[in-house]
């Protein structure tokens, strides 16, 4: 199963441009599935199929919960939440992999907005700084315990605005922010250009390659 052969990557709109295709998890699978015979066979083929799943359901979350968020007050939006930030953390480590670095140098330069989320999945969604503390103080692991239980939520016009409080070097308080409405397009079009900067990368160190 290490061979892109062996997968099936619907382009679900196989008549348009990729820049008209949206969202961008349909995009990036349309991607792949166009350029994969011009890459080598088994390189990166899990990889990018795991990526690919990733921005697919960072789109599935996000649906979710502007979905729920109306739906009376319902408390799973955050479940939702939660659950696409934990995402987010799968892709910085993505990000950071020896695969995508080995094909684009510092790769995070591209993605500064995942880069600024991962600080959510580190401080509370993966795993909760209260009961895993590393370095945070104490009062600090109560009040990012409190960030998705409703007392550090706010809003953006009728926009839900998530807040974490970290710790800057000299003890005052750094407001992390995360808005899904605002910054889930930012979020997606950064990974999708990252997968568009590996593949081309790699199609390009291919024609390298049979030149030499």
């Amino acid at each position: 199963m290490k061979k892109f052969k062996d997968w099936t990557i619907k382009d679900s709109f196989p008549k348009e441009k990729l820049e008209d295709i949206q969202p961008f998890s349909l995009r990036a699978f349309a991607l792949i599935n166009r350029k994969k015979n011009q890459f080598d066979e088994s390189y990166g083929s899990v990889e990018l199929l795991g990526a690919l799943n990733i921005l697919e359901s960072l789109d599935y979350h996000f649906e979710n919960f502007v979905r729920l968020k109306d739906s009376d007050g319902s408390k799973n939006r955050i479940h939702e939440v939660v659950a696409y930030l934990n995402r987010i953390g799968q892709f910085y480590y993505f990000i950071k992999s020896d695969f995508t670095k080995n094909i684009i140098s510092n790769p995070i330069l591209l993605t500064p907005k995942i880069n600024m989320l991962k600080v959510f999945r580190m401080k509370n969604t993966a795993h909760r700084s209260i009961d895993f503390p590393k370095d945070e103080t104490t009062s600090y692991r109560s009040r990012q315990a409190l960030t998705f239980i409703g007392f550090q939520t706010n809003y953006n016009l009728d926009k839900e605005v998530f807040t974490l409080p970290t710790e800057n070097g000299d003890s005052t308080t750094k407001w992390n922010y995360f808005t899904p409405e605002i910054d889930h397009p930012i979020v997606m079009k950064e990974a999708y250009d990252l997968i568009y900067h590996i593949v081309q990368n790699i199609i390009q160190h291919n024609i390298q390659s049979d030149i030499e």
